[in-house]
This record gives structure tokens, sequence and C-alpha cells, in this order.
């Protein structure tokens, strides 16, 4: 009896401080929402909140990948112990996406300044979404169940660093620090949704679903949302970074930003992979 009322608190204060750390993440959303949608601001603020929404979805998307495995073992182990991995299998599949994340960091920088930050999120959202539509399938060969976790793994590592620098280099300066909030939060709630969902659709079906609630609405808040001017800026696109700010910024902003913009790519040392 009085192991069974340990227990019971025990999950009681587990339960009481997830609640604070869900509480905490909508209170951050929140925050960051208000303060973009400022009325007393005179710049353009729909382009920022797009970006935020857009690039919290990629963060999320990041967040759900991380969580899976939890649902997925746990799930064919109680509904269908004759596709349970082995040991070895699911130790692999496990940590497979965070052994390969360290060469996806390095060539996604390389990726990231070639092809900008924008292009390289639609250049990401196909394959992890195949990757996704054909997870459910794999479960029967444990080889290609590792490889697609692979894939995902090495996809994750170079989109998660775009949820802090692009929606930072959208951002005027006073709200840099909180949308770089929000992208902590939207890793979070990743694991959250993961969970939640998991936890009540089976794990044929859970992939799919991911597809049309964090891959699809990405692809479409990201079609909006211009490309980072510093990037356009840093490589000599100066008409075009001047475009996106005259959508972002107060006209006398315009030029003293495009400046600094010019001051920084020519004090930089271009990298000798680019």
């Amino acid at each position: 009896m009085g192991k069974c009322f340990q227990i019971g608190s025990e999950s009681l204060i587990y339960t009481s401080g997830f609640i604070k750390i869900v509480h905490f993440e909508l209170h951050i959303y929140i925050r960051s929402l208000t303060a973009m949608m400022n009325p007393q601001a005179k710049q353009k603020p729909l382009f920022r909140i797009i970006s935020a929404v857009s690039l919290t979805i990629v963060g999320y998307s990041g967040g759900v990948v991380l969580a899976y495995p939890g649902i997925l073992i746990s799930q064919l182990s109680m509904q269908n112990p004759e596709l349970s991995l082995s040991t070895s299998n699911a130790s692999w599949f496990v940590s497979i996406a965070q052994l390969v994340s360290i060469p996806g960091s390095f060539v996604g920088g390389i990726l990231m300044e070639r092809f900008g930050p924008r292009k390289l999120v639609f250049l990401s959202l196909l394959p992890l979404a195949i990757t996704w539509a054909v997870i459910g399938y794999a479960v029967y060969f444990p080889l290609l169940l590792i490889i697609i976790r692979a894939i995902q793994g090495f996809i994750n590592a170079f989109l998660g660093p775009l949820t802090y620098i692009y929606p930072c280099e959208i951002a005027d300066k006073k709200r840099r620090g909180m949308l770089g909030a929000v992208a902590d939060s939207s890793f979070s709630l990743g694991f959250l949704v993961t969970y939640l969902v998991g936890g009540v659709v089976k794990w044929s079906y859970f992939s799919y679903i991911i597809i049309g609630i964090t891959i699809l609405p990405c692809f479409i808040g990201v079609y909006f949302v211009p490309e980072s001017p510093v990037w356009l800026a840093r490589h000599g696109k100066m008409t075009k970074a001047r475009n996106v700010l005259s959508t972002i910024r107060k006209n006398d902003e315009i030029e003293c930003e495009l400046f600094a913009y010019e001051e920084r790519a020519r004090n930089e040392n271009r990298s000798f992979f680019i």
C-alpha cells in the first residue's frame, strides 16, 4: 500500500512538472506573437509573423523526428511482437539519428551558404516527407528502417539551425531574442505532440499524420516568406535584399541596414568550401 502511494505521489509530481513546462512553452509563444503583432509598430509585421510560424514548424518537425523511436518501439513490442526489433537493431534505430547529425550539421552549413536558408528548407522537405511515407512499411525490414532513420537524422541536423538563423535574420533587433525562444520551444512541442498523438494513434498511421501536421504546413508557410536579406546581401544580391527589407523594415532603416550588410561582407573571410 505504501509503495503504491509512493508511486502515485511520484506520478503526481511528474504530471505537475509536465503541466508547468507546457504552460511555460505556451507563455513563450504568446509573448512572441504579441511582440511581433504590436499595433504601435510602424513596420509591416506580416512577414515576420509568417516567418516565425513557418520556421517554428520546422523545429517542431525536428522534435517529432527525435521523439519518434519511443512511439514505434513501444507500440511494436505491445501490438506486434513479431515485428519487434532486436536489442541491437533497436539501439541503432534510436541512436543513428544523433550519430549522423555530426556530418549532417557540417554539410548543412555548407548547403545553407550555397543555396540560402529558405531554399534549403524547400530542398529538405520532400526527402523528409518521403521518409515518413515509407517508414511504416520499413518495419518489416530492420536494415531499411535504420537507413531511413539515418536519412531523417541527417536532414534534421541541418534543418535545426535554420529555426534560429532565418527568423533572427528576418526580425528586427528588438525581437530577435524572442524569436530565439520560440525556436527552442518548438522542439519541445514536437516531443509533446509525438507522445500525445502516438498514445492514441497506431504506429502504421502515425507517419502519415506527421506529414499532414508538420511537412505540409511548413511547405505552405515557407513558400510565402522571402529569402534572408542577410544571405542575399552576402552574395551580392543587393537589389533583392533591398526589396525584402522594404517589406519588413521602416523606410529610414533600409539603407542603414544594407550598408551594415555590405560592411560585414567586406570584412568576412569567405569559407574555403564556397
